[in-house]
């Protein structure tokens, strides 16, 4: 149809998005600390199918569901109309061309749930609208780019309507008005207002090519901002967290090679922490489950997610192109406090209430204690409350302060026998 403008503008946004993800990846292999996730791969597949594709966490709570279920209708519109996208650019160098199989009755039934899917997509758009706009829950941050996001989506929405309409008047498209019914409805508009063949025409190829450039332009706008969660949120869930629920990292105290503990800087996180920085959402449903937050303290999961995302991709191009001196500069700051206030470390209970919440299985708790553990153990920093009870277990081995001499006093008159003198056991109760 057009191959040359067509083939232009896909190389120029191919090689644009290809040069931006280059920097996002080279982030993630910036990072040093180690993480193996590819045990239990058949958990981890089905894990994909019913969290991402499934989009089980969006709609689990009760006065989330409508979000959740229009969330899934976008997510699932996505699926959908990628296999519509492909054919539209295939189409700018062969006007037949369609994916191998969807020439007969598959390709029918999929144009059927094709012209469905943009009015479930359309109709998500102006539910989110309405959110951000009317009704406005706590838990959501406002910003032009949740704005810009919505009106691009709602905009491929309709440059579809208008091509395929325009192309159904025409004659160009020999469509079924039951496998096309958005289409044919289209058309039919489009002859109601009685335009000439040409301004039709005219009409319908400029839809096809805004739609072209709206398609690549969104896509290389995604990784600059939270919207980044639709290209990472399948690999993220993919890459889940399989160990017993509320299991830590434990710290390595033999290797002696080993001479800081804990994170302190940006690239001491591993590669799965910096994923999740790029897949938080900013949706919000960790904060609103924090009990920390909730009751007036100053850690918020979401926020202390974002800090050190906006850290990482605004000094992004000094760690990728930058000179010795400065990724040195910008590797060598410490998280806290310049990036993040110690009070808000000390203000997690761990509960993971945060995770529990997230519907794309960001980790929060573990990089809060690993932040926490280099404050205690590298620079002897711990809130004041806290003291009594670390110095008490270092001196005594217990919280209380209870000394060594009076540590079997609890059992006295209950006939508990001690190893000195029953040393022949299988179990050790030890207290």
């Amino acid at each position: 149809m057009y191959p040359v403008a067509v083939g232009l503008l896909l190389l120029l946004g191919m090689a644009a998005f290809a040069y931006t993800m280059n920097n996002r990846i080279a982030l993630i292999r910036m990072a040093k600390g180690k993480d193996w996730r590819f045990e239990k791969l058949t958990d981890r597949v089905k894990a994909l199918f019913v969290y991402a594709f499934g989009q089980k966490r969006m709609m689990n709570r009760k006065r989330e569901f409508w979000s959740g279920l229009w969330h899934a209708f976008i997510f699932w519109g996505f699926c959908v109309l990628s296999i519509r996208t492909v054919t539209l650019f295939g189409q700018g160098f062969d006007p037949g061309f369609h994916l191998p199989g969807f020439g007969g009755a598959l390709g029918n039934f999929y144009n059927l749930n094709k012209d469905i899917f943009t009015v479930l997509v359309f109709g998500g758009c102006i539910y989110f609208l309405i959110r951000r706009f009317i009704t406005m829950p706590d838990r959501i941050s406002i910003s032009a780019e949740g704005w810009a996001i919505l009106f691009t989506i709602m905009s491929l929405m309709i440059t579809e309507w208008l091509y395929d309409g325009g192309q159904i008047a025409l004659g160009n498209h020999h469509a079924d008005p039951l496998w096309a019914p958005v289409g044919t409805l289209a058309a039919k508009v489009i002859t109601a207002f009685g335009w000439q063949p040409g301004t039709t025409h005219a009409v319908s190829i400029s839809s096809y090519f805004i739609h072209l450039a709206l398609v690549l332009g969104f896509l290389n706008f995604l990784p600059y901002g939270k919207h980044f969660h639709i290209i990472t949120a399948l690999p993220n869930v993919f890459m889940r967290n399989l160990k017993p629920y509320g299991a830590l990292n434990p710290i390595n105290l033999e290797d002696e090679n080993i001479t800081t503990f804990g994170i302190d800087k940006i690239n001491e996180f591993s590669w799965k922490d910096v994923m999740d920085m790029y897949t938080c959402t900013e949706c919000g449903r960790c904060t609103s489950q924090c009990p920390a937050y909730n009751t007036d303290k100053p850690l918020n999961p979401k926020q202390f997610l974002i800090e050190m995302k906006d850290f990482l991709v605004h000094h992004s191009d000094k760690i990728v192109n930058g000179n010795e001196e400065q990724k040195a500069e910008v590797l060598g700051q410490s998280l806290v406090p310049q990036v993040i206030d110690s009070e808000i470390l000390w203000s997690c209970t761990t509960c993971r209430a945060c995770e529990e919440a997230c519907p794309v299985f960001i980790e929060y708790v573990q990089k809060i204690v690993d932040m926490r553990r280099h404050l205690v153990l590298m620079r002897g920093e711990f809130p004041a409350e806290a003291q009594a009870t670390l110095r008490n277990i270092e001196n005594n081995g217990n919280p209380w302060g209870i000394g060594f001499d009076e540590r079997a006093n609890w059992a006295k008159g209950l006939g508990v026998p001690t190893l000195a003198e029953k040393p022949e056991v299988e179990v050790l109760y030890w207290v």
